[in-house]
């Protein structure tokens, strides 16, 4: 799976690795409105979503390989996965939402300053709110990068006496 708008130069294994033919090389896609393939250098551009089927071949011998391609990312929602209130002193889990929804979301990074106020914990897909006050939360990729505030309010306990 890829992105619109993308090149990509094709890695190709040949058995055995001394073949000698290997200057015979045609590449082809089932779909050129979505994937342009070069006839001999192995590099594709995907030109639109959808899905082309890459074909390699070499005289009588050829293999195949799916490829997806995704919307570019304009845009993406952050969210909370739940209604609470953003307190001190609590984990939210987040979530992260392509804009269009088919877009691709790869290599996203995802920064907090300053970090004593909340952290990003990339294996949980969580924030961890540690302090009161305001903090930018920075989520980028390589095509793209969004920036937003956070503010974190005070943690009020609530105790029922008798």
């Amino acid at each position: 799976t890829i992105s619109q708008d993308v090149f990509v130069q094709l890695e190709i294994n040949f058995e055995p690795e001394t073949a000698d033919n290997i200057t015979k090389i045609k590449f082809s896609s089932s779909n050129e409105s979505v994937i342009k393939a070069g006839q001999t250098n192995g590099g594709i551009y995907s030109v639109a979503p959808g899905i082309a089927t890459i074909k390699v071949e070499c005289e009588d011998v050829f293999d195949t390989c799916k490829i997806i391609v995704k919307s570019k990312l304009k845009d993406i929602k952050i969210n909370f996965s739940d209604n609470r209130p953003i307190q001190k002193n609590t984990v939210r889990k987040i979530n992260i939402e392509p804009i269009p929804e088919n877009a691709l979301l790869n290599n996203l990074t995802i920064n907090i300053i300053p970090e004593d106020i909340a952290t990003y914990d990339g294996f949980t897909n969580s924030l961890k709110l540690i302090d009161t006050g305001n903090c930018t939360v920075i989520v980028s990729n390589d095509e793209f990068s969004k920036t937003g505030n956070l503010h974190i309010e005070k943690m009020f306990k609530f105790e029922i006496g008798e």
